[in-house]
């Protein structure tokens, strides 16, 4: 959807400079707009994860389910101390991945923000 409002933005350029600054500014600051950049990105092909990390995003963003048990692929009788040992997890490989030298510059930017949902997850437990 953002990438759909970017374009039509461009179009108009007079405006579109000082605009796609202003919707940069706002994508910086709401996770929730990375968010669904991220799973627009991963649904479109636009943005690869290799292996089972695609999979793994998709389902931590919430696209199918946004409870935060489904989220971290827990079943729904999960104990906190399990839903904060999958937060845990999740979090250690996503900021694996952004910090590993061999990721891309893409990938490291969607660990990034899969790392912050991590740690948004965190405090509702």
């Amino acid at each position: 959807a953002m990438l759909e409002l970017e374009d039509v933005i461009r179009r108009a350029p007079a405006t579109a400079e000082r605009v796609l600054y202003q919707l940069e500014q706002l994508r910086i600051g709401t996770h929730e707009l990375a968010e669904l950049d991220l799973s627009d990105a991963l649904m479109d092909g636009s943005m690869v994860l290799i292996g089972s990390d695609r999979e793994a995003a998709l389902r931590l963003l919430g696209t199918a389910d946004g409870r935060t048990t489904a989220r971290l692929g827990l079943t729904d009788d999960a104990s906190p101390s399990e839903v904060r040992a999958a937060i845990t997890e999740e979090l250690a490989h996503w900021r694996q991945q952004a910090a590993h030298p061999a990721s891309t510059s893409s990938v490291r930017r969607a660990a990034e923000v899969l790392a912050r949902t991590c740690e948004a997850l965190l405090p509702q437990v």
